[in-house]
């Protein structure tokens, strides 16, 4: 048994020989034979023995960066900054879940030059690092410049930073779309990627800002009465309609009225009554009735109306005219409307109350017993009595309801009245009320629009005094969420930014005018920045004042001509007297 295990042994012991010998005379893998790809060795923990790892080079998936900016009219477009590689990412070709996300410490990125059909928008770029500091969101920053767009391209000088950022620099380019190629590669990461890189597109849209029109088309229904005696006819009439037709704009539920324009009316031909048909005709807002003695009757006129808003947008809706015809048999019988009136005044929480003046007759009439209206003469209002609490507040002058200023007390309350109006001799009255509320609000929020304004000069002479009203499209919005006009009571213009030339020489008038005084300034574009807060809040807003100083050369004077040179006058010596 013994020698039995003696002779395992010895066998055993062969076989591992055998084995070693036969791995260890196996050659390794060339590194040279896997093309551009490298190899590194690591050490097993488990064997202690090396293994040989191949680097592969990885896929990089970049976008077409779509920046699409505006300009007001009139304005250059503005700085834009737009990250190039922060939905890059690198991905293993063989495992589809194995990536990474891009930065700016595991790649490298440049503008590149592609050609262009359009010698125009052909570019070139300079690399040369560069830094530059930055205003982003009121403070300064340092930009590291890696790649600047050079050559005759309208948008040269905008530049690539070593962050990835591609800004887009504030500029004058034609409205349209100009794009850039760029390269972005991975850095080699040891024994897991060899550098791989792609090509990827910044694309640039210019356009004109065109503020959205949200406004809608508010209509109403008209009615019209007309009377005439039995046995009498009609004359032509003409009536006005659609009067308070139109374009609202919801702003904050202000709903505020804005107009309409190009006005358009057609008739519902087939819903016409047989009465009205061939004598009645539409042109526009004018509705004209044709001479006849139409019968007594309530007829419905169906027509569309069409028109634009003033920023273009076109609507139509359906309407009717209802037109009562009446026949008066007897005399007419009259009578006085008075319409209860409501005054607000309206002031700021810090201002005093202003003076307002009312019509109160603007909605009183009188009329007949079909509702005709008669103008009436004699026209007036009468106050009986005065609360106490508004006497020295409110006064009827020229049948108009005064209402002083001054203080700051909330002036409410409800005064009663009487209108009186004379038909045929003959005077009709009615009482009625008004009300008046004192609203009281706080201004949150700034609007500041850009400007533009000109300065024009003679070479060698200076120029005159200029003034730019630059609130004159800026608006502040009430606390009610209403937008109004931003004047020097409601906002706080500051200038904080003058071009060096103007140093000096310009300033921000009580009236809220940039006043630039006279000066021999170089012709060019200059931009001043000023900033525009709400008078109770802080949220402040940047707007730009463009100004563009025109240089007219010195007129070429024509060739002035030689002075012609008088005659020579013959000596005036006296002839010589021959001797005697």
């Amino acid at each position: 048994m013994k020698r039995i295990v003696q002779i395992l042994s010895v066998l055993f012991a062969c076989s591992a020989i055998f084995l070693w010998n036969a791995f260890a005379d196996e050659p390794a893998e060339n590194p040279a034979e896997s093309g551009s790809d490298s190899t590194v060795s690591s050490s097993a923990v488990s064997t202690g023995q090396t293994t040989l790892t191949k680097a592969k080079p990885w896929t990089a998936y970049l976008n077409d960066y779509r920046i699409s900016t505006t300009h007001t009219a009139g304005h250059e477009t503005p700085e834009y900054k737009q990250n190039i590689i922060n939905f890059a990412s690198f991905v293993n070709p063989d495992d589809q879940d194995d990536y990474f996300v891009v930065t700016p410490e595991n790649s490298t990125f440049q503008l590149k030059v592609v050609p262009n059909s359009d010698p125009a928008l052909e570019y070139d770029v300079d690399t040369t690092p560069k830094s530059i500091q930055a205003e982003e969101k009121d403070k300064t920053v340092t930009r590291n410049i890696i790649g600047t767009i050079t050559g005759n391209h309208p948008l040269k000088g905008s530049y690539l930073t070593d962050s990835g950022d591609f800004i887009m620099i504030e500029n004058a380019a034609p409205d349209g779309t100009y794009e850039f190629a760029y390269t972005l590669c991975a850095k080699e990461v040891p024994g897991k990627i060899t550098s791989s890189c792609a090509d990827g597109k910044i694309i640039v849209e210019i356009a004109e800002y065109v503020e959205p029109d949200t406004s809608y088309l508010r209509v109403h229904n008209d009615k019209i009465s007309i009377t005439r005696a039995d046995g009498s006819s009609f004359d032509e009439m003409t009536f006005e309609i659609a009067k308070g037709v139109s374009f609202v704009n919801p702003n904050y539920g202000a709903h505020e009225d804005i107009g309409i324009e190009n006005v358009s009316t057609t008739l519902d031909e087939s819903s016409i009554p047989s009465e009205l048909k061939g004598k009645i005709s539409l042109d526009g807002k004018t509705l004209k009735l044709a001479a006849s003695a139409y019968p007594a009757g309530v007829y419905r006129i169906p027509y569309t109306l069409c028109g634009d808003s003033p920023k273009g947008k076109h609507a139509c809706d359906s309407m009717v005219i209802t037109l009562q015809v009446n026949i008066r048999t007897g005399e007419a019988k009259y009578h006085a409307e008075a319409q209860a009136d409501y005054i607000t005044i309206e002031r700021m929480d810090d201002e005093e109350n202003p003076e307002v003046v009312y019509d109160l007759m603007e909605n009183d009439r009188i009329v007949d017993e079909f509702d005709s209206v008669q103008l009436g003469e004699n026209r007036r209002i009468v106050i009986s009595e005065i609360p106490d609490y508004l006497k020295g507040r409110i006064a009827v002058e020229d049948n108009k309801l005064k209402i002083f200023g001054g203080g700051k007390d909330l002036i409410t309350g409800q005064v009663n009245y009487t209108f009186c109006a004379t038909v045929n001799g003959k005077e009709y009255c009615e009482d009625s009320y008004l009300a008046i509320y004192t609203e009281v609000y706080r201004v949150w929020e700034a609007q500041p629009q850009n400007d533009l304004g000109s300065i024009t000069r003679d070479e060698n002479v200076d120029s005159d005094r200029t003034e730019i009203d630059i609130l004159a499209n800026d608006q502040v919005r009430r606390s009610s969420g209403q937008l109004i006009k931003a004047t020097m009571k409601n906002s706080i213009p500051t200038l904080k930014v003058i071009p060096n030339i103007f140093q000096g020489k310009a300033s921000l008038m009580n009236n809220g005018n940039l006043q630039i005084d006279p000066g021999k300034y170089p012709q060019g574009s200059y931009r001043f920045k000023y900033e525009l807060c709400p008078k109770h809040a802080t949220d402040c807003e940047i707007a730009n004042v463009k100004v563009e100083v025109t240089v007219n050369s010195a007129p070429t004077n024509p060739p002035t001509n030689p002075p012609t040179n008088p005659p020579t006058n013959p000596p005036t010596n006296p002839p010589t007297n021959p001797p005697t």
